[in-house]
């Protein structure tokens, strides 16, 4: 979409689809991030000024770490607000901005991430990149359908929600 809004200025825009060069190790990453209860669901969410796209779904998503609060721990990077919007009687981590390698292993430690994005003009020109990156570190994925259902192999491991109530539901799956 981004090539097509910038092809009128510039032709010289080449495409190219977004890849992992190296796979990280995630097993012992996993099995070190929550030694005394390794069946609590990681749920990442990180993101950078992206409130305008959580808020909408977060009363869903609310409802599902009230239902889980017991067997699920949020581990959110960089939005603080997010985390602020979480329950306070739900297990929750809080990261500033981290440095890609540290990022990586955040990541590659949780089970789950969350992806909610709005349709918006800006929002269609991102890139699959985040979700390409939960792939590869073998994350499952809830995630909005702008951007991330483009590409018909996302829908071999994603699963998309738009309103509240489809990411409650997705969650609790």
């Amino acid at each position: 979409h981004l090539a097509d809004v910038i092809r009128p200025f510039n032709g010289n825009v080449q495409v190219f689809a977004n890849a992992i060069f190296e796979l990280p190790w995630v097993k012992d990453v996993r099995d070190e991030a929550h030694p005394q209860d390794p069946q609590k669901l990681r749920v990442f969410f990180g993101a950078l000024n992206r409130q305008p796209d959580w808020q909408a779904v977060m009363a869903g998503i609310v409802q599902a770490a009230l239902q889980l609060k017991d067997r699920v721990e949020f581990v959110v990077v960089h939005d603080q607000a997010f985390y602020d919007a979480l329950p306070a009687e739900v297990g929750k981590t809080f990261s500033p901005t981290l440095g890609i390698e540290q990022y990586t292993q955040t990541l590659a430690s949780c089970d789950v991430a969350l992806l909610p994005l709005n349709d918006t003009p800006f929002n269609r020109c991102k890139s699959d990149l985040k979700l390409i990156e939960c792939a590869a570190a073998q994350v499952a994925v809830i995630c909005s359908e702008v951007v991330y259902a483009k590409q018909a192999a996302h829908h071999t491991f994603a699963s998309f929600a738009t309103t509240a109530d489809e990411w409650r539901d997705a969650l609790l799956q």
